[in-house]
């Protein structure tokens, strides 16, 4: 039964997650061995803590009790990409980091419980409004569809508050992060303020956002930038992602590193221009990849590696997400493999006629 719902019905695929109900019973320990047989990331859920060991003893990669814990949020806090992605990647890579982030409503209390269960340091500032969610579908093999809900406005106060949290880290901080969309009505040089305040500081700041914000933050001089293609059409009119990332870094951006998918990234920094890429694209969920690579360049940019060393570091990482069905999780296995075939070369400095128009 288990076989044939699995291989003839679903027609799953590696890497796509399983969740098993009743999961401690015959048919259930069946799905669960197949599921893992097939590659899948396997989620047990059961009624007794028993019942869930025997699950973990037919190697289940997650498990929730649905006689104590609400079904529904667990499985979204197992299956869902929360917007602290960054920090996430590197903890999994052994490296200290704060997240600091809002939370409203039901969802963001789904949030505060993921974070605290992760053992993520964080800094969560309330406010009113509920926590939009997005969610990803994916086959693991073309590009994923993204459903973002709308976000909520921030007060006055509330977007006071997040700033505040956020200055009173700079004279720990090695690195800044700028992550994400920012919430309606918000001021969009609020990044490029935050960018202002950390170099006040000594601190080095990565921002990775598209429009009007990104501009701003980029005129405000920020370390790094990371669009993708499509974010970089927000901020240029380049013929080129090697043209387009040449005219941000003349508008401020120290450095500028464009995701190219499947094709690595490119990097226009002081040190020169660069390509990284892996020998054969991989196949997964890349939803996470932008910020392994954001996780990566933060890290090189502390510890002061060369460029060509942080988008060794940033392939090799970004590789790591692709394979994981969550984003935020790397697979430290990939990386290795990653790191060793990723190749770095120097870009000619007028050679821009084999790159993809945006």
């Amino acid at each position: 039964t288990s076989h044939h719902a699995l291989c003839n019905r679903a027609d799953t695929r590696p890497g796509e997650t399983l969740l098993v109900l009743g999961a401690a019973g015959g048919v259930g320990l069946a799905a669960v061995e197949i599921g893992k047989i097939l590659g899948l990331r396997v989620i047990a859920a059961a009624s007794s803590k028993e019942k869930l060991a025997v699950c973990r003893e037919h190697v289940a990669d997650e498990t929730i009790d649905y006689s104590s814990e609400d079904l529904r949020a667990r499985i979204k806090a197992l299956t869902g990409g929360k917007g602290v992605n960054v920090s996430r990647v590197l903890r999994h890579m052994g490296v200290d980091g704060l997240a600091i982030t809002t939370a409203g409503g039901a969802t963001g209390e789904e949030l505060v419980h993921d974070i605290v269960g992760s053992g993520l340091p964080h800094k969560v500032v309330r406010v009113t409004g509920r926590t939009r969610q997005t969610v990803t579908v994916t086959d693991g093999f073309s590009e994923p569809t993204l459903f973002s809900e709308a976000g909520r406005a921030l007060t006055e106060r509330e977007l006071s508050l997040l700033v505040t949290a956020v200055t009173a880290q700079l004279e720990y901080a090695s690195v800044l992060v700028c992550s994400g969309s920012l919430p309606p009505d918000t001021d969009p040089s609020l990044y490029g303020a935050l960018v202002d305040e950390a170099h006040k500081r000594g601190v080095p700041v990565v921002v990775d956002t598209s429009g009007l914000p990104l501009d701003l933050a980029i005129k405000a001089g920020a370390d790094i930038i990371t669009p993708n293609l499509t974010e970089l059409g927000t901020v240029s009119g380049g013929s080129t992602p090697l043209v387009a990332a040449r005219e941000l870094r003349e508008r401020g951006a120290s450095s500028v590193v464009v995701t190219l998918g499947a094709k690595g990234m490119l990097a226009v920094v002081a040190e020169g221009e660069f390509q990284a890429t892996l020998p054969e694209p991989l196949t997964g969920n890349p939803t996470g990849a932008g910020d392994a690579v954001v996780a990566a360049l933060s890290r090189g940019l502390s510890e002061g590696m060369s460029w060509p060393d942080r988008l060794r570091l940033a392939i090799a990482w970004s590789a790591g997400a692709v394979t994981e069905t969550r984003a935020g999780d790397v697979d430290p296995q990939t990386v290795d493999r990653a790191s060793i075939c990723a190749q770095v070369k120097r870009l000619p400095v007028t050679g821009d006629e084999h790159q993809d128009a945006c």
